[in-house]
């Protein structure tokens, strides 16, 4: 048994598509038919074409960012500095004694400037 190229195989294929494709153009397509009703005069304008295209919009683009520069801060100068402000110590008579050793006096508080511990 002898078998053909595989060439000869693909003929028989394209022959059965080609008498297909004839077979059915020759066959009697379908009709179509349109029926229009208007009323209206056939001269004249019709109104505007079926597109107008893309509208033009305006287009503004962003602002630009604002870029400010930083502040300058100047430190501000110390204030001079003065003698400290006096301290008292307070003195009781009744019972004798120093605040907070005594912390409570019969009679009146005296103020005494201290006097520096050799």
């Amino acid at each position: 048994m002898t078998t053909l190229p595989v060439t000869f195989n693909r003929v028989p294929t394209a022959v059965a598509y080609l008498v297909l494709g004839l077979g059915l153009a020759v066959l009697p397509s379908v009709a179509e038919a349109r029926v229009v009703v208007g009323i209206g005069l056939p001269f004249g304008w019709y109104g505007p074409p079926y597109s107008y295209g893309t509208p033009a919009y305006a287009y503004w683009p962003p602002p630009l960012p604002v870029y400010l520069a930083p502040s300058v801060q100047s430190a501000l100068p110390p204030a001079p500095l003065g003698p400290p402000p006096t301290q008292y110590w307070y003195y009781c008579n009744k019972p004798q004694g120093y605040y907070p050793y005594v912390t409570t006096c019969s009679g009146a508080w005296r103020k005494v400037e201290p006097t520096p511990t050799r």
